[in-house]
């Protein structure tokens, strides 16, 4: 028995020094969300007055200092 237990130790010992490598890619993906809560105008309510006569309307523009009106003249009969 004693040589078979010496053939065996040889032969873990022969096992034990064999190292084997393997090479596993893996991919990790991670999907992060942001959420920003934002205060933004949808629209301006431009009120106007011409000819004595208000008038009001909505842009999703910003309005400036003065607006383009278009006036239309009808003869009175």
């Amino acid at each position: 028995m004693t040589v078979a237990g010496a053939l065996l130790g040889a032969s873990i010992a022969n096992d034990s020094e064999k190292t084997e490598y393997r090479v596993v890619n893996k991919q990790i993906c991670d999907t992060k969300y942001h959420y920003r809560s934002e205060k933004r105008f949808s629209h301006y309510l431009v009120t106007y007055k011409y000819n004595g006569n208000v008038y009001s309307y909505t842009t999703g523009n910003k309005p400036g200092k003065s607006i383009r009106v278009q006036v239309r003249v009808t003869p009175i009969m």
